[in-house]
């Protein structure tokens, strides 16, 4: 398996496309838990597949660093939270970053 511990999300980064962001998840967790991406539903949750709380830990900060973001802390309560609710939550924080100004003289 290909490592993202550069931090840097191929073919998803600023912009934001949700298809590459929900690809880049579910590669990040199949990497973290060593299991097939065919494995890992929108539906399912961490826990549902065999994480432990080291790994949201490792997870959440390898995806702020990959796209530049600060998720919410909750986040590591994931139980609660479908790979789904996680997706839209990077997609929003990076809706929310500020764009570049061009200078337009």
């Amino acid at each position: 398996m290909e490592s993202h511990q550069s931090g840097k999300a191929p073919h998803a980064g600023a912009s934001g496309n949700a298809d590459d962001v929900a690809k880049f998840v579910r590669d990040s967790i199949a990497e973290q838990l060593d299991i097939s991406t065919a494995q890992i539903q929108l539906s399912s949750t961490l826990i549902g597949l065999g994480a432990q709380s080291f790994d949201f830990v490792d997870l959440i900060f390898t995806l702020e660093r990959a796209y530049s973001i600060n998720l919410p802390r909750s986040f590591l309560l994931p139980d609660y939270y479908p790979i789904s609710t996680l997706i839209d939550a990077i997609l929003v924080e990076l809706s929310a970053s500020p764009k570049p100004v061009k200078n337009v003289d």
